[in-house]
């Protein structure tokens, strides 16, 4: 009896590891197949098919969108200006798919879906687009270098493959690599014209390169040049007289939007504040204080997640006349208790951490300035939710639409005068502390605590100058530097620069025109779901 009972359990514990593996595998987002057709005309125009096999899992989403850079530098400071046109996406079905594209930052965005649907489980895209001119010269000959996938893809790829035709020729001397960029590793397989790689992870890309036969191209792609124009941009050129009548308009709007916006901050009263208002976040006191996000912000923010533990920031490399500093992020715990936008941001600095450490110049492109572009526009939309800025809905009329929307509230204007005098308190001159009464004994927790604020708001210097003459190192374990002492101006501003060309969705190809490893050449960037 002892036996048959000790079986039951051993069966049914079975059967329930094997049903939480299959609803794990299930709620999770993933690729199963990457499928790319590359037809490279004499003219220098890749006409692009990808057949992207989406599995969103449980989870539900409106769709998913696909960046592709259209602005490259070498490390010789060329750059490499391509023009791109999305021509249509279709589902499994044949039936199209509706498309929004924008382009930022020398990257073309390709929204797929609708915004008042969801969608779970397995959905087909099939994206057909133009990029192009796309090949250089290289020994006398064309050269084509095509990052396929991109690195910038938040989830694995099971099966990528591309297919190259040329019109009668085919392309000399193939390679293709996997990886992470800049990995030389070719775990991918060649057979004819078609390149195939499999269990790309989360963060890693697929990339393959060719010779042309000389001739084949009438015009390579030179470095420094403008960039071709498209049908859009001949639409664009037509309108742009209409649009200088148009921005005369808005131009007289915005200043009387202005206007208004300083008359309802001048008619508040500005003291000290001894804390931040509690329900506004580090990246909200920031936004609201000059009513724009920035990298500012992002710096804050991950000062704050090292504080509260969530991980160390290491410097790596001391800044010098010729070097940079460097710095790698360590993680300490799961992201379980932050906000939304701190959540989104922690995963994004770790999604391709090994050992649970980033260095931040080696943070994928693509996932950073995605993951960024959200937080801030959740940081504009949690604002409004809270009635510090208009937004176009609560407007009674057109005339206040157009004067308002936007812009901050009444309400808006009362919490950036406490916003302010917070500001006041974190950079108050020794002279002029005196006339502050019960303000909270200086203590190096305190610093810690409100560091990431005083970087928000722009006055860190300030703040460290304040503690001055109190050992603040056991309130900054959280923090490793490579020389002696810390320094709170230094650490923001070097996480700042190192975090401006990061987020830029902008690629880079090598001084050949780009190649020998995975994420190089043209073509690539990521994508996500949305």
């Amino acid at each position: 009896m002892k036996n048959r009972i000790l079986l039951l359990i051993f069966a049914l514990g079975i059967s329930f590891l094997t049903l939480t593996s299959s609803v794990g595998a299930v709620g999770t987002e993933k690729i199963d197949s990457f499928e790319s057709e590359i037809h490279i005309n004499k003219d220098n125009q890749a006409e692009i098919s990808e057949v992207i096999a989406y599995d969103f899992g449980l989870t539900q989403h409106h769709g998913i969108y696909r960046d592709v850079p259209i602005d490259y530098k070498d490390p010789q400071g060329n750059v490499y200006r391509l023009a791109m046109e999305h021509t249509k996406t279709t589902d499994e079905n044949g039936k199209e798919v509706k498309a929004s594209v924008s382009k930022s930052d020398g990257n073309f965005r390709i929204r797929l879906g609708e915004a008042d649907k969801y969608v779970t489980g397995k959905h087909t895209y099939k994206i057909k687009y133009k990029l192009w001119p796309i090949v250089t010269q290289k020994d006398q000959k064309g050269f084509l270098a095509l990052d396929v996938t991109g690195n910038g893809w938040s989830v694995p790829i099971l099966h990528a493959s591309a297919v190259v035709r040329l019109d009668g020729a085919s392309l000399e001397k193939p390679a293709c690599f996997t990886g992470v960029v800049g990995s030389t590793e070719q775990n991918c397989v060649i057979d004819g014209q078609k390149f195939t790689a499999d269990n790309l992870k989360a963060g890693e890309g697929f990339s393959i390169e060719g010779y042309v036969a000389g001739g084949y191209i009438a015009k390579y792609l030179q470095p420094n040049q403008k960039r071709p124009l498209t049908k859009s941009d001949i639409g664009i050129i037509a309108g742009f007289v209409f649009a200088i009548l148009v921005g005369l308009v808005i131009s007289v709007i915005l200043l009387a939007r202005s206007l208004r916006k300083r008359r309802r901050r001048k008619d508040q009263t500005v003291v000290a504040e001894y804390e931040p208002p509690s329900n506004l976040s580090v990246a909200e006191i920031g936004h609201l204080e000059d009513d724009t996000s920035s990298v500012q912000e992002i710096t804050a923010m991950i000062i704050s997640m090292a504080v509260k533990g969530y991980l160390k920031i290491q410097q790596t490399q001391k800044k010098s006349f010729l070097k940079k500093a460097k710095y790698t992020l360590l993680k300490l715990k799961e992201s379980k208790g932050l906000d939304t936008s701190e959540d989104m941001l922690f995963n994004a600095l770790f999604s391709t951490a090994k050992d649970n450490k980033i260095q931040i110049d080696n943070l994928s492109k693509s996932t950073m300035s995605t993951t960024i572009y959200k937080i801030h526009s959740n940081t504009k939309k949690s604002l409004e939710s809270k009635g510090f800025y208009a937004s176009i809905a609560s407007e009674p009329n057109i005339l206040e639409k157009m004067l308002d929307a936007g812009n901050i509230t009444d309400e808006g204007a009362k919490i950036w005068a406490k916003v302010d005098g917070f500001k006041l308190y974190l950079s108050v001159v020794e002279k002029e502390r005196m006339k502050f009464h019960d303000a909270p004994e200086r203590t190096p927790e305190l610093f810690s605590k409100y560091l990431p604020f005083a970087v928000a708001l722009g006055v860190e210097k300030e703040w460290a100058k304040q503690f001055e003459g109190i050992d603040i190192a056991k309130a900054t374990n959280w923090y490793a530097g490579s020389y002696a002492g810390f320094s709170a101006m230094n650490l923001a501003n070097d996480l700042g620069n190192s975090f401006a060309p990061v987020v830029s969705s902008n690629s880079t190809v090598s001084s050949s025109g780009g190649g020998g490893s995975s994420g190089g050449g043209f073509g690539g960037g990521g994508g996500g779901s949305w």
